[in-house]
């Protein structure tokens, strides 16, 4: 019902993700720099393609919020998609 659906929501947004929607959107913007971070290291040429196009890490910034905004929902098969939600709820 909409009340469980809501309540749903309100974990997902305050335990899950918190400071992903909030003003300023802190914690979403430091992920994005995790994750722009970690390409650099993993895969340091992708990293060097990815400054080139944008200043500070714009592109990385604007790939990542579109996967970590939704909770990948947009990006990934709906079975993968809820593997990884599966992951991020249990811990």
């Amino acid at each position: 019902d909409e009340e469980n659906a809501f309540w749903c929501l309100d974990g997902l947004v305050n335990r899950i993700v918190p400071g992903y929607f909030t003003e300023g959107m802190a914690k979403a913007m430091e992920d994005q720099r995790v994750f722009s971070r970690v390409v650099n290291k993993i895969e340091p040429e992708l990293g060097v393609h990815l400054d080139a196009l944008g200043a500070d890490n714009i592109v990385s910034a604007i790939t990542s919020s579109q996967w970590l905004l939704t909770l990948f929902v947009n990006v990934l098969p709906t079975r993968c998609t809820f593997r990884v939600w599966d992951r991020v709820i249990e811990r």
